[in-house]
């Protein structure tokens, strides 16, 4: 399962593209050092581009990662989008509960335009204060 890490400064957004087969007992490695990636920039927006992976989902592992109590140090404001090939909306939603309900403001997108949309919704720029 690798994954590579693409900054885009301009857009302030981290997207993580993994590809292969992805299992459930791996998500917390990828979500612990895509955080920690997302640090060395101040990163507050996350996508997770899922197209060119192979998702196999294990419920007994899902059921039980961890909630974002601390064990995954993210900014507050941090945002999720999630790309996946196609999704149905009831995968959606239960993908989307499921990351609420463990801490993260979660999107699931099949459209990456769309997921850059949100994902740049009330961003603020970079504030530079020069002087005293």
């Amino acid at each position: 399962m690798p994954f590579e890490y693409n900054y885009s400064q301009d857009k302030q957004i981290l997207e993580i593209a993994t590809s292969g087969v992805v299992e459930t007992s791996s998500w917390p490695s990828i979500i612990r050092d895509s955080l920690e990636e997302g640090r060395k920039y101040s990163c507050t927006r996350y996508l997770f581009d899922q197209r060119e992976a192979k998702i196999h989902v294990n419920l007994g592992q899902l059921f039980g990662m961890p909630r974002n109590a601390g064990e995954f140090k993210q900014p507050l404001n941090a945002r999720i989008a999630i790309l996946l090939r196609k999704v149905v909306p009831v995968q959606k939603e239960f993908i989307e509960s499921f990351n609420r309900d463990r801490g993260f403001n979660v999107k699931v997108f099949d459209n990456k335009g769309l997921a850059v949309s949100w994902l740049e919704e009330n961003v603020s720029p970079p504030t530079v204060i020069i002087g005293p």
